[in-house]
Order: structure tokens, then sequence, then C-alpha cells
């Protein structure tokens, strides 16, 4: 196949959305496809407000983009990431019939503009506010509507998305795939963890915002911190955020407390090794790779059921999780392991085996049958000659 990727991001290997698309890109091409990225125009929006600029402009940029590509080129798969795409999804396979269109979704838009109401991470919102986010809604519901209606078919990393746009637009199950993200092969050759310590070890890797559930530790670990003496906790984060987790958690803590700047994602799986628990506290993923990457090093993911984990983890037996915002649950989840820290590496041992079963090359495959999946169903005709990039 020839593949076209097209998202609204810079292109960076360490970030979790575009690290997910080059590495899936490379697998592809890994497995004989022809794969092209198209990234993040750079060029300023004239709209004031960069909301506005997102869900006005941008689609019309975008189709653009993409319209010059294909006169320059022919794909039999056009990918592209968030809804942003959709007058490229309405006015494009017209003219390229041979061409399937299919959306990327990292979470779904409109189903984070829930999450974000029901437990406002970043309020309280002034009036102001509140009818801004109003309005950034409507044009969010309008965005995924008319790709959803144009698209030839969405693909989600995890069920959570499927199951909300069929809930939510009666989209048919027959046109989402499911396609969890892989790992890459030096996180799927860490040793069998076999280490049992007298204290437990946690670990929270990431931005450090009240989406990715900062908040929800800050209430619940310090105390648990004091409680569990044996206890410690790092933290891989931005450094502007040290002050703030030393003023939270060094009370509790003390030297027990360490802070790491964020680096490489090669560079996590020694940290994800010497530590025993990862918190996993987000209330809004999309996938949410971290919590691979720690299984895979053998460490008991404890968190809410938000992203992937539910689908690649039972609970219980490779992770613990609790309805996304229960805080008290999540708090018990927690303790019940520093309690037992036995408990939490023999969680740890199981998800690492499960975690080895998700590579790139399988995420490709699965790709590869979605995309001959969809053709059959849209009877796609075959182009017997591309145009040469």
């Amino acid at each position: 196949m020839r593949v076209l990727y097209v998202a609204d991001f810079v292109r960076d290997p360490n970030s979790g959305s575009s690290g997910s698309l080059l590495a899936i890109g490379g697998a592809l091409a890994d497995r004989g496809h022809h794969v092209d990225h198209l990234w993040k125009q750079m060029a300023p929006f004239t709209l004031p407000h960069p909301s506005l600029s997102r869900w006005l402009e941008l689609p019309r940029r975008q189709f653009a983009q993409v319209a010059a590509q294909l006169e320059r080129s022919s794909y039999d798969v056009v990918m592209i990431s968030q809804p942003y795409g959709y007058l490229a999804f309405e006015r494009l396979p017209a003219l390229y019939p041979w061409t399937l269109f299919l959306n990327v979704t990292h979470g779904w838009e409109d189903r984070f503009n829930r999450a974000r109401a029901r437990f406002g991470w970043d309020g309280p919102y002034s009036a102001g506010k509140r009818a801004g986010l109003a309005a950034t809604r409507i044009l969010v519901n309008q965005a995924c509507r008319r790709t959803l209606q144009a698209c030839h078919g969405l693909i989600s990393p995890a069920q959570k998305a499927k199951e909300y746009v069929q809930r939510t637009n009666n989209f048919p199950a027959e046109k989402v795939g499911v396609i969890p993200y892989g790992l890459e092969e030096r996180f799927r050759r860490v040793p069998t963890r076999t280490d049992i310590n007298a204290g437990t070890r946690m670990l929270y890797v990431g931005n450090y915002l009240a989406s990715k559930g900062s908040e929800v530790i800050e209430k619940i670990v310090p105390s648990l911190g004091t409680e569990f003496p044996e206890s410690s906790i790092t933290f891989v984060v931005l450094p502007d955020v040290f002050e703030r987790i030393r003023a939270k958690f060094g009370p509790a803590f003390g030297d027990r407390l360490t802070l790491l700047a964020w680096r490489d994602r090669a560079e996590l799986l020694p940290v994800y090794s010497q530590h025993d628990i990862l918190l996993f506290p987000s209330l809004f993923e999309g996938f949410g790779k971290t919590f691979l990457e720690g299984m895979a090093c053998g460490a008991c993911v404890i968190g809410f059921n938000e992203g992937g984990l539910p689908d690649l983890a039972a609970f219980g037996r490779e992770a613990f999780y609790c309805e996304t915002g229960e805080v008290a649950a999540l708090k018990a989840l927690l303790a019940r392991c520093l309690m037992n820290p036995e408990l939490a590496r023999e969680v740890g041992i199981r998800a690492q085996h499960v975690a080895r079963r998700y590579t790139w090359e399988l995420t490709a495959q699965r790709i590869e049958a979605f995309c001959q999946q969809r053709r059959r169903a849209l009877n796609l005709p075959v182009k017997t000659r591309h145009a040469l990039v």
C-alpha cells in the first residue's frame, strides 16, 4: 500500500501522538508499504483566538495541504489524525475514488470536552470562560459529526472512543477499528522482574497537569507516604513543576522523594525497572503509552480505567484500576498494594507477560487488515499505476 499520514502535530518521536504515528509508519514501512507524513504547518493563523483558528481555519488549511499532496502522488490510504480534516473527507473521495480516507483519533475530541466539563480540571470557570467553552463545544461537535459522516472509517487505539462514537453518533461498529499501540523492541526485552522490596517504590511519568491526575495524587499520596514509611515516590516531569511537587510531597516523603527531569523515552526504561508501582491517575486518555511501558518493565499499574488500560489488562490480574474520578477507590487500591508489596509484584510480573504481546508490527498488521476490510466493504477500485513521489 501507499499510505499518507496527516497530522497537525510537530514531528517529535518522544511525544505521545506524534511518536505513535511515526512508530506505526515505520512498522508499515518495514512490512513493505510506502509511507509519507504531512506534519503541522507552522505559518501563523489569522483569527485572534487559537480555538477559533483550530476549528475554523485549520480544516481549510489541512484540506489544501492534502489536496496538494494528492496532486503530486497517488495513495491507497489517507489517514488524517483528529477531526480537523472533515473538508478533505467531504471533497476528495470523489476526485480519488480508489483512495481509502480514514480518520485517526487519539481519544476523540468531543469525549475530551465531556470529560473536561465533568471534572473541571482547568476550572473554576468564569462566566466568560463558560461561554467560550460552550462555543468551542459547538465547533468541536460540528467537526466531529462532519468527520464521521464523510470518512470511510475511524481508527482508535482504545475501546472507549469506539463506544463513545457509537453511542453519541450511531456510528456503525464495522467502521471503527480498535487498534492498540505497541512497544519498542527494547521494552519487550526487559528481563522478568523477580525482586521483592520491603517498601514499595511508586513512580509517576508524564505531564504534571490536572487533566493527567496531578491534583488526584496530591490528595491521596502524601497521607499514604506518612502511613507507609518504607515507601518512596519518583516523578519524571518537566523541571518547572519541581518546586510544586516538593511542596506537596516533601513533608510526607522527605528524602524518599525523587525528582527526575523529562527525558527521551529510551532513557525511561531503567527508571520504570527500578520501581514497583506506576501511578496512572489520568482523567482522560486516548491510549496512554506510559502504562504499557510500565507494564513491560514489571510495574504494577494503579489508576483510573482510562485509555487502553482496561482493554489490555484484566483488573486484579495485570493491573488495578477504578472508575475515572473515584479518588477514594483509587486510594484504597494504592493502599492495598503498599500493604502487600508481594501482591504488587505478582501483578507486575503478569503484566509484563501481557505487555510483551503488543508490538508496532502487530499494530501495523491490524491496520492492514482494517484497510482491507473497509476497501472490500466500500468496493473501492484498485489503481493499477501510481505516480512517482
